[in-house]
């Protein structure tokens, strides 16, 4: 949690908008709860992580395009990390249904 708050202090002062590090992780905190308890109702997650950013942002004195920047960097963070993830779990079933191939061909001759 320390360095997803250490993160988002980061986006904030790369964003011209300088905070506490307290205030991050406040924001970072309240997100992910949000963001938990949404995963439970019919809501995506995501979209409900989205408004978190803008409620507690607002109620943290951010400016709206502030929050919006932040809530893009989040998604941008998000996808940068599952990308890669996600083609190597590509990489890995495709190596195992080539070599399941292989021994079939095999024991077909």
């Amino acid at each position: 949690m320390l360095v997803g708050s250490g993160e988002i202090w980061l986006a904030l002062w790369f964003l011209d908008l300088p905070d506490s590090f307290l205030n991050a992780l406040i924001l970072q905190s309240m997100v992910l709860t949000i963001r938990s308890a949404a995963i439970r109702s019919s809501q995506p997650a995501w979209s409900a992580g989205r408004a978190a950013i803008f409620l507690v942002g607002s109620l943290l004195a951010f400016r709206r395009d502030g929050a919006f920047a932040l809530s893009l960097f989040w998604r941008a963070r998000e996808i940068g990390l599952a990308v890669p993830a996600l083609i190597a779990w590509q990489v890995i079933e495709a190596r195992r249904l080539l070599r399941t191939r292989a021994a079939v061909e095999r024991l077909k001759s």
